[in-house]
């Protein structure tokens, strides 16, 4: 939840606006609780791109071990971290467990995205770097194993 911390805490994917000075501005940012990861590529070109965000998980996941971006079908690089382990659970009275185009932290809760987004995908599991690949090539999920 986003305000109820034993359950759990928010997982937020936007890009970087460079207002704590971190990382590279534009890049594709992770952000988790008070931890987050930063991508090197600058996003703000005016064309399509393609954004994955793979979180491995795991019993000590950590925001700065257990996330990886892909930009474009290609891992991205890291310019800035801060660990934070991730926290998933969903139970807290105030947890919303998705949402799509507004940020929501405490105060800021009516700040929205403008932009356009197009076939977005939630994985129950962490893609391989080759299923990025073929998912940015092929423009269409791949098949999973359960």
């Amino acid at each position: 939840g986003i305000k109820d911390k034993p359950g759990g805490g928010k997982w937020q994917l936007g890009w970087n606006t460079g207002n704590d000075n971190s990382g590279t501005v534009g890049a594709i940012r992770t952000e988790v609780e008070l931890g987050y990861q930063i991508g090197s590529t600058d996003l703000r070109t005016g064309r399509w791109h393609h954004i994955a965000c793979v979180f491995s998980g795991g019993p000590d996941a950590d925001i700065s071990t257990h996330v990886r971006h892909y930009v474009d079908g290609r891992l991205d690089p890291t310019t800035a971290v801060l660990p934070r382990k991730v926290d998933t659970r969903i139970t807290g009275k105030n947890s919303l467990p998705f949402t799509l185009g507004r940020r929501l932290d405490q105060g800021d809760h009516y700040r929205t995205f403008s932009g356009e987004l197009d076939e977005v995908y939630l994985f129950p599991a962490a893609l391989t770097p080759e299923q990025i690949e073929q998912l940015y090539r092929e423009n269409k999920p791949p098949a999973l194993r359960r």
